[in-house]
């Protein structure tokens, strides 16, 4: 409860982390359903980055894009300059 008091009340900007692997312990489908609910109760900017892309198999990607969306981006070395910019604009940093 207070992680989503806090969430709710000082967050600028939500990182909602998918797990597309087989192991992730939760379904893809899940893992949607549960970001649909974080959504619709935060009035913030979400944004949604795919985990583990470097272990996992192109088939899961593309079963996650079919779930979460084609305009995912995926990156298994760390974050593209593109990703560095939206989350700054997301949470109002100006460079």
């Amino acid at each position: 409860k207070k992680a989503l008091a806090a969430l709710k009340h000082l967050a600028n900007l939500v990182v909602f982390i998918v797990d597309p692997t087989p192991h992730a312990g939760y379904t893809l489908e899940q893992q949607q359903k549960l970001m649909e609910t974080v959504k619709a109760r935060f009035s913030v900017p979400i944004l949604v980055v795919f985990n583990k892309c470097d272990m996992t198999k192109e088939n899961q990607l593309e079963k996650a894009h079919e779930v979460f969306g084609k305009e995912i981006q995926i990156e298994g070395q760390g974050m593209t300059s593109q990703l560095k910019e939206e989350i700054a604009e997301k949470v109002g940093i100006k460079r």
